[in-house]
C-alpha cells in the first residue's frame, strides 16, 4: 500500500514544517528538504532536533491524510465485499498551497535558505540543517 501525499510549495518553493517540541513553524525549500540526507533537523525557532519526518507533519497535512486513509480504507473493503455490501461516501481531499507568509534569510552556515515568522527575531534563528545560528 503506498499513498503519496502532497502539498504545493508557495512561490518561493518553501514547504512548511511544524517542530514537534515547540510546535513553531518555518519554511525550508522543497528540493533542499527533499535531498537532505542528515539524521537530524533543527528547528528554526527553538533549534531542538527531530527526525526530519517528524516535521512535516503540520495540521492541513494530517487532514489530508486521514482523508486519503479512510478513502482507501473505503475502497479497500468495497473490492473485498462488493459495494452494495459496504455503504460510504468518498470524500475530496483539499489542494494543499503554501501561503507566503514568511520572511525568507539565508543561513550562511550551509548556504540554504530558511522562512521564519516574521515575529521571530532574524539573529537568532537557528539553521534547519546544522543547528547553527
Amino acid at each position: 500500500m503506498e499513498i503519496i501525499l502532497r502539498k504545493l510549495a508557495d512561490i518561493d518553493g518553501c514547504v512548511t514544517l511544524q517542530c514537534k517540541h515547540c510546535e513553531d513553524k518555518f519554511k525550508v525549500n522543497v528540493q533542499e528538504f527533499e535531498d537532505f540526507q542528515g539524521e537530524f533537523m533543527f528547528c528554526a525557532s527553538c533549534g531542538l532536533s527531530s527526525n526530519p519526518q517528524d516535521l512535516i507533519f503540520t495540521e492541513d497535512f494530517q487532514k489530508n491524510a486521514q482523508i486519503e486513509l479512510e478513502n482507501f480504507a473505503l475502497k479497500e473493503l468495497q473490492k473485498m465485499f462488493g459495494e452494495k455490501n459496504v455503504k460510504g461516501k468518498l470524500k475530496t481531499p483539499k489542494d494543499l498551497y503554501e501561503v507566503n507568509d514568511m520572511n525568507l534569510i539565508l543561513k550562511n552556515c550551509c548556504n540554504r535558505q530558511v522562512k521564519i515568522n516574521n515575529s521571530a527575531n532574524f539573529a537568532s534563528t537557528y539553521c534547519p540543517y546544522c543547528g547553527g545560528i
